[in-house]
């Protein structure tokens, strides 16, 4: 009963990758994600809704969940944080401006209620040179908010391209698909502007 009802709410080909391939794909040392951003998080940096899964070990974790705590919402349920700063991604408040070489954003924007803020924020603590990490779910695969109703926006690579240019102050380096069917990744350098 219970797949069948998910099957009416996921697009068919998430929930055969979500069945199939998913423990892969969270897995630490097998994760596509991870190891796409990894060699660009030199330095001292940020990994925005790290939850219990930093991009990388030496990056200061931020995220609601308190660490030590378990999450609450979908890939982090029950997961144990590893977050080092309790914060929301879009008022890094506690630190200054461009104190950072680079910032992760893994599975995060989507969850913001102003991508616009968010976005200016991170800017704002990358020293120029620095490096944003972003992966979104692709949604051009399916409709990402159904898959997660904690979703409040949703991104194709050419509609976050788009925004980037509006907030302005980014050159991208790479971008590409992260996993298939999934999502997708853009890495930025901060530039003056």
């Amino acid at each position: 009963m219970i797949k069948k009802l998910i099957k009416l709410m996921i697009p068919q080909k998430w929930l055969e990758w979500y069945l199939y391939d998913y423990k892969k794909y969270v897995n630490p040392k097998t994760n596509p994600e991870k190891m796409i951003l990894a060699p660009y998080c030199i330095g001292k940096g940020l990994d925005i809704g790290c939850g219990g899964n930093k991009t990388v070990q030496h990056a200061i974790g931020v995220d609601i969940q308190p660490k030590g705590t378990k999450g609450l919402y979908g890939s982090q349920q029950n997961v144990v944080s590893k977050a080092d700063v309790v914060g929301s991604a879009m008022n890094l408040y506690m630190f200054k401006d461009k104190e950072f070489d680079f910032v992760v954003g893994r599975h995060i924007l989507e969850h913001c209620l102003d991508v616009v803020i968010a976005l200016q924020e991170w800017k704002r603590v990358l020293k120029i040179g620095g490096v944003l990490c972003i992966v979104l779910p692709d949604e051009r695969c399916g409709e990402t908010i159904k898959l997660d109703p904690t979703h409040v926006h949703v991104f194709t690579p050419d509609s976050f391209k788009r925004l980037l240019e509006v907030v302005g102050g980014f050159k991208i380096i790479r971008d590409d698909v992260a996993i298939q069917n999934w999502s997708f990744y853009v890495i930025a350098e901060r530039v003056k502007e």
